[in-house]
């Protein structure tokens, strides 16, 4: 087996204590509410474990926004959603990103219900809490709302304020704050108070006081120590702060208490935002939201089947799809999981690979302008030199990366000429046009770049990281970009009759084709090789040397010695993008169909099914991906295999979460969710998948 180079900054391994399946941990935060410029993500629990704004990749902002209850005569202590006492159910309202937790305590008749969503025109972040009585006696109820903003990320120079006037606590740093506060008059409030400065009160949410005595110290009742009320004090440094609101609810009552989270640049643009939500009522913005949804949904493009099941995750990959469209045009991979890296190189930046499909993707399902949005956001995240880096923030800046990776500004240019052409073939000639004008210097600078990004021995790009990140070479499904980016220059070229400028482009993409066909290929093994010229360690270079097998050193800048092997023969999924989509070689081509068989025999996962990304795959334990299942899927669609393709699809419906999210990975031995969720990538390739198999009315 040949070590390979990997980043070194990506730990591999799961935290102590925790198996490589997340979904119950705060490494697997699922639901998302958002609005292009706010997404906040929840724990299934309902808390808020993080708000980014005014990007949704950076900053974020929040450390906790959590709620308690305390019930009279019934409670031991504040019950915090948190706690193990209580018990969750998740849904999304049916056609919107507005989420519903409801929530029930051992041992209270309260049920919690919390409605989170983001207006779609204005930074606020909604939580509107219900809280309904199921006793047949009148209760006196208490709701907390404790809260603590690390703002831009940081712990320090953060100070909170009680703003009388609006009844709201200002959580302020430097250029952001953020108002907290609700229709209903608080009945308590403290800046600086910590959560586990209240009552907190056993895991039980109590029957009774259980013999605890409840004392008045300074008129403020006293709990085990804690304090139930809060103070009064209206001005603190640091992240804390508390609210809370005291009502009787009557046999079997229900109460609303909204409570808006409002972002602004500086104290008084948060608190105006604030003022605004509250003058307009969290019902009549319910209303709107809920008709901004079902109108994006309405944009997209009718489907033939009736399968309940696929059209159900049709509409929620969209809408997850939107929440992770950023209002700059970017799009994210995924909302952010692990910001120190502990467990993966992070997931909410902006990579041109995943983008080129997931645009793809919205094209097909009817929403051009996003997709122009985003080719309008590349020509600013271009480098100087033409070529686009590994991933990039929302803003276009370049993102941390561990090395260069040519596919990326391969896949941009690809998917530029998609967009493109789907205009055109839309009736949209003239707006076809109009986005061809804007991106052709970009393409110019890119063809030009990738012109000379070329190994003069092999033909093929030279070494870059591959499109998992993770090993230097020149990689076969990179070359297969490069491919894709340059005839679709060529193409562009045509259109604006400037072919002198784009012979060379067809030149290097003519060539490609032919090294792929000569030296890519792999007699012995029957499949294509994954990787030419591959960076090893000099540990395993010296090893195959002494096994007589082929590997090479070679002195490169600043007399740095740097070893190699020739061929990297692993089957590798992403082989089918030598078909899938970049169409250098036909489905049925006999070395095509026998690499295709190689990565159906070799990466299928016994028992759980599905794809895993190549052999002896050791990220996250090494689990199939829904990418690669639906990869497979299209590939046979091609092959005119529309059974084996259905079976792809039927296989990634099965293995959505409760919530209508797609993943990244499945657990190989559970078939359970197993990293990070929800992945853009993965409900894009649903989506092509869908399109392709409804436009043969197959599903």
């Amino acid at each position: 087996m040949i070590e390979v180079i990997a980043p070194s900054s990506v730990e591999r391994t799961a935290p102590a204590g925790h198996p490589y399946h997340y979904g119950n941990t705060e490494f697997m935060i699922t639901p998302l509410v958002g609005n292009g410029r706010i997404l906040g993500s929840l724990g299934n629990d309902g808390q808020l474990h993080r708000l980014w704004w005014p990007q949704i990749n950076s900053p974020h902002h929040v450390n906790e926004f959590l709620f308690g209850v305390y019930v009279e005569n019934l409670s031991d202590g504040i019950a915090w959603l948190n706690s193990e006492s209580w018990t969750h159910h998740q849904h999304y309202l049916e056609d919107t990103n507005c989420l519903v937790t409801t929530s029930k305590c051992k041992g209270l008749p309260i049920v919690l219900e919390v409605m989170d969503f983001c207006l779609p025109d204005t930074d606020t972040f909604v939580r509107n809490v219900v809280l309904k009585s199921q006793h047949q006696n009148s209760l006196s109820v208490k709701l907390y709302v404790s809260a603590a903003f690390a703002i831009a990320e940081s712990t320090r120079y953060n100070a909170v304020y009680f703003d009388k006037e609006h009844d709201a606590l200002v959580f302020y740093r430097h250029s952001h704050a953020f108002a907290v506060g609700s229709e209903r008059e608080c009945s308590g409030y403290e800046a600086g108070k910590e959560r586990h400065q209240l009552s907190n009160g056993p895991e039980s949410c109590g029957n009774g006081t259980n013999g605890i005595h409840l004392e008045e110290a300074g008129g403020h009742k006293v709990h085990n120590g804690y304090t139930l009320d809060l103070n009064g004090n209206q001005q603190a440094m640091g992240m804390h702060g508390a609210l809370s609101w005291s009502f009787t609810l009557s046999a079997e009552e229900s109460l609303k208490v909204p409570i808006f989270l409002s972002a602004g640049e500086g104290c008084e643009s948060a608190i105006g935002v604030h003022k605004s939500a509250k003058s307009q009522g969290a019902g009549r913005l319910l209303d709107t939201t809920i008709l901004h949804w079902n109108q994006f949904l309405q944009q997209s493009r009718p489907l033939h089947t009736t399968n309940e099941k696929i059209v159900r995750l049709f509409k929620r990959s969209l809408l997850v799809i939107k929440l992770l469209c950023d209002k700059t045009g970017a799009i994210a991979a995924a909302p952010e999981f692990d910001e120190d890296y502990k467990h993966c190189g992070g997931y909410s930046f902006c990579w041109g690979r995943d983008a080129a499909y997931i645009c793809s993707a919205i094209d097909q399902a009817g929403y051009p302008d996003l997709v122009t949005h985003f080719y309008d956001w590349t020509v600013k995240a271009q480098s100087p030199d033409g070529s686009w880096g590994q991933r990039h923030f929302m803003d276009g800046r370049l993102a941390p990366q561990w090395g260069f990776q040519v596919d990326e500004t391969g896949s941009i240019v690809w998917g530029m000429w998609q967009h493109y052409q789907f205009l055109d073939a839309a009736g949209k000639s003239e707006k076809a046009l109009e986005f061809a004008e804007r991106i052709w210097g970009p393409v110019k600078r890119a063809g030009n770049f990738l012109t000379n990004f070329i190994d003069h021995e092999t033909k093929l790009p030279r070494a870059s990281m591959d499109l998992w990140e993770e090993r230097l070479g020149q990689h076969l499904y990179s070359a297969a970009a490069v491919y894709g980016g340059l005839k679709s220059g060529v193409k562009f070229a045509i259109l604006f009759k400037e072919i002198p400028q784009s012979k060379p482009w067809d030149e290097v993409a003519n060539n490609i084709l032919d090294a792929i066909l000569k030296i890519g290929w792999s007699e012995e093994q029957g499949h294509f090789f994954r990787t030419l010229k591959q960076q090893i360690r000099e540990s395993v270079y010296r090893e195959l040397k002494l096994n007589r097998i082929k590997a090479y050193a070679q002195t490169e800048d600043k007399g740095y010695v740097r070893y190699y092997v020739n061929t990297e023969h692993k089957v590798d999924t992403s082989l089918l993008g030598l078909c899938v989509p970049f169409d250098l070689i036909p489905a049925n081509e006999t070395k095509m169909l026998l690499t295709a068989n190689a990565i159906r025999e070799r990466l299928t996962t016994p028992h759980v099914g599905g794809l895993k990304r190549y052999e002896d795959d050791d990220y996250a334990g090494g689990n199939p991906w829904i990418v690669t299942t639906s990869w497979m899927g299209l590939y046979d669609l091609k092959r005119g295999e529309v059974e084996l393709s259905l079976q792809s699809l039927l296989w990634t419906v099965n293995h959505q979460t409760s919530l209508g999210l797609l993943p990244e990975q499945i657990h190989k031995e559970t078939g359970e969710t197993a990293w990070v969720v929800p992945l853009t990538w993965s409900h894009a390739m649903y989506i092509l998948h869908v399109v392709a198999l409804d436009e043969l009315k197959a599903i």
